[in-house]
């Protein structure tokens, strides 16, 4: 398992390099798909983190603090550990680098408030969670999300 951090420098690396705008609402669902992806083609969980069910869509608390500063706008900076090291994953494993590629292939020219709404339609984790009003997504109902 990984930490989000590592995860969102990540996206954030690549955006960096191909200077596509990323803001903390994006990031967040970026990362929500990643997670979904890896997910399904391993049965197992990228981090321990637990996403919960917030007003625009599936949200990491952890991300969200460290980022919101930037409000709406594009970040530009990496997220720092406790000593001040900025951390990316290691794409050597397949199933790792396939459900990254995939998913910022697909969606990195979205914006925020798209992917929240494709988040948001029926039968998805985050609407179920909603439905249910609970505070959390369900991770079996995040891995047996439909493809977006």
């Amino acid at each position: 398992m990984t930490n989000t951090q590592v995860v969102a420098n990540t996206f954030l690396y690549h955006a960096f390099q191909e200077n596509i705008s990323v803001t903390p609402m994006k990031l967040q669902k970026l990362i929500y798909f990643f997670f979904r992806e890896y997910a399904k083609a391993t049965d197992e969980k990228l981090f321990s983190e637990q996403f919960e069910t917030w007003q625009y869509g599936p949200v990491l608390p952890s991300i969200y603090y460290e980022f919101q500063s930037f409000g709406a706008k594009k970040i530009d900076k990496f997220a720092r550990d406790a000593m001040g090291n900025v951390k990316i994953l290691s794409l050597n494993n397949i199933d790792l680098k396939q459900s990254f590629d995939k998913i910022w292939r697909k969606y990195k020219f979205f914006p925020g408030t798209e992917l929240s709404n494709i988040t948001h339609r029926k039968g998805t984790a985050w609407y179920k969670a909603h439905q249910k009003g609970s505070i959390t997504l369900d991770y079996e109902d995040i891995k047996n999300d439909n493809e977006y």
